[in-house]
């Protein structure tokens, strides 16, 4: 159990970590906006399920007792439900029966105890389920193009300081458009560095790649979407996809 400040608030979460997806709880009772402010500004968006692993672990992350919590579920119009953003439709479907019956473009999206969905207004204040602190963008951009979108829409251009951290952005990686994606990772004066400064040295580099080898000016490090998703070394004007950090490390104590 930890717990982080925001708003004045003091907010006790509990996070679920497997290899699918990476959920966190917040115990504060908020409407469905308010509550996607919250996972925007903490981690990444309110929570998303891709498939029933998902879907399990999600349900695994909400304590006994918690009847009902929103989740990234919304109705764009009276036809279309999406996830968190417009451009995330639903594939994976679990639906209570019966569910939904929308009529209106005013319903969000919740889930009981059971991991079932169900339509709700969206004014309803009850606890929520965020996802993950990492935003995968499928929009091709060069290094200095990505570096300013996800500082102006985020935080940062990820950095990957631990095999934990590597794990989870391959994970995010995998649904990349690209062959690679961008990374945090630059290069200068025959010198690679983080541009998120963080603990550790662990290293990835594909083969051919990295410390191994002199480069020219304009290099940036990317991972690969696929394969064995170790990091390469490629020209910063090249357009790829690319992974935000989506706040600032948590403010937590345990």
């Amino acid at each position: 159990l930890s717990q982080t400040c925001l708003y004045n608030l003091c907010v006790c979460f509990c996070s679920f970590k497997i290899t699918s997806a990476e959920f966190h709880f917040v115990n504060v009772l908020m409407n469905y906006t308010s509550a996607q402010n919250f996972c925007r500004e903490e981690f990444s968006d309110l929570a998303t399920v891709g498939n029933s692993s998902d879907e399990l672990s999600l349900a695994a992350v909400v304590p006994d007792g918690i009847v009902r919590t929103w989740i990234g579920l919304w109705l764009a119009d009276t036809a279309t439900w999406y996830w968190a953003r417009p451009d995330h439709k639903l594939v994976y479907l679990n639906w209570e029966e019966g569910e939904p019956n929308a009529t209106t473009p005013e319903s969000c999206g919740a889930m009981n105890s059971d991991g079932r969905w169900f339509e709700s207004g969206c004014d309803t204040r009850r606890g929520f389920v965020c996802g993950g602190n990492l935003i995968l963008i499928q929009k091709n951009m060069s290094w200095m193009e990505a570096w300013s979108y996800c500082r102006t829409h985020h935080t940062a251009l990820v950095s990957v300081h631990s095999e934990e951290l590597q794990a989870r952005v391959g994970r995010a990686a995998e649904n990349a458009t690209s062959p690679h994606v961008w990374l945090g990772l630059r290069h200068a004066f025959n010198f690679w560095y983080w541009i998120k400064w963080g603990d550790g040295c662990y290293q990835n580099w594909a083969p051919g790649h990295g410390a191994e080898r002199t480069y020219d000016c304009g290099m940036a490090g990317a991972l690969e979407a696929t394969r064995g998703q170790q990091w390469v070394a490629l020209p910063d004007t090249e357009e790829l996809n690319f992974i935000c950090f989506t706040s600032q490390d948590l403010k937590t104590s345990t």
